[in-house]
């Protein structure tokens, strides 16, 4: 995370102040990676591609650093460390400019915040509400410029993120439908490409179509919308083209290739394992708390960033749930001896 984090500031330092040639920095990434800067200034760090930080930020890092900070739980004994690498993490997902990592993020740190920090609110809105009670200047003063602090960062971040017009778009359109909308957000292959996949899905609902083999259905379950007003999806069906489309969504390609059998088997696999997460709050060690606010931040975080991507190769879908499981499992041997 550390080496990560300084890539990224590198890139930063080179795409927003100048003070390092952009070239040159280049050159010094394609000597340990087969990607260069990413032209349109997002921040990749040492992913391949801004998306994928993003991602390895959301599934990975932000599970452990969340449930830090709101379980009040240390790794070591500098207790600024986790709140540090958790503000520095969000600055450089935001300068990735993902929009599926801002957001899974932003909802996934919401939820766990209501489902396990509910007297971490309490305390801290008794605390602010106190201030104001007491009519001691110096006490409002400081619950004043914390709002005021928010609502500046809420409102930079929002600024830094509009300056990009495909970001922008969230918000400023003039679709009239849900297809017009996905369309205008550079949504439209993912779509298209998920449509067309439950198509395959139809075509064999109990076993699939085989592992694999979604792709060769795509083309023939396009939407008729998406032919004309995808340019991605233009190309492809170039007859010279050849690309090999894949659903952009792990669930309906599990739908499309394994049938109603195997996306029913994935779905205990994935609820086996937030259950083995959550037997761990039966132990009473301190650090118990932690794991499992981590574990359930980096389940559902997992689940929504399937959504996005339709592989099971990706390492960090495995990482910190492997980690978890591992620990419960480890815990009721313990338990049984």
């Amino acid at each position: 995370l550390c080496l990560d984090l300084a890539w990224s500031g590198l890139q930063a330092v080179t795409f927003y102040t100048g003070l390092l040639d952009k070239e040159m920095v280049t050159h010094w990434q394609l000597a340990f990676s087969m990607r260069e800067l990413v032209r349109t200034n997002r921040i990749s760090g040492l992913a391949y591609e801004p998306a994928w930080l993003a991602g390895q930020l959301a599934t990975v890092f932000f599970p452990f650093l969340f449930a830090a900070v709101l379980t009040n739980f240390r790794l070591t004994s500098r207790r600024w460390l986790e709140p540090a690498l958790l503000v520095l993490s969000t600055l450089v997902l935001l300068a990735t400019y993902s929009r599926g990592g801002l957001l899974i993020t932003v909802g996934v740190t919401s939820l766990v915040t209501l489902l396990f920090g509910r007297d971490v609110l309490r305390g801290m809105w008794n605390w602010f509400i106190s201030g104001f009670r007491n009519k001691h200047l110096p006490s409002f003063l400081v619950r004043l410029s914390i709002v005021i602090v928010l609502i500046g960062v809420i409102t930079g971040a929002a600024i830094f993120l509009g300056q990009k017009n495909f970001f922008r778009r969230l918000w400023e359109t003039d679709a009239e439908t849900l297809t017009e909308y996905l369309v205008d957000i550079n949504a439209g292959a993912r779509g298209a490409y998920t449509v067309a996949a439950m198509g395959a899905f139809q075509a064999s609902p109990l076993t699939g179509v085989g592992l694999g083999g979604s792709g060769f259905y795509i083309y023939q379950n396009l939407p008729d919308w998406s032919l004309t007003t995808v340019p991605e999806i233009a190309k492809q069906l170039n007859p010279s083209s050849r690309l090999y489309p894949n659903p952009k969504n792990l669930y309906a390609r599990l739908l499309a290739e394994t049938g109603l059998v195997g996306f029913v088997l994935y779905l205990a696999f994935q609820f086996n394992i937030l259950g083995e997460m959550l037997s761990l709050h039966k132990r009473k060690e301190t650090w118990v708390r932690f794991a499992m606010v981590a574990g359930v931040f980096a389940w559902l975080t997992i689940a929504l960033y399937n959504f996005t991507q339709d592989s099971l190769t990706t390492p960090n879908l495995w990482t910190v749930p492997g980690i978890l499981v591992g620990l419960a499992v480890h815990q009721t041997h313990k338990e049984v001896s």
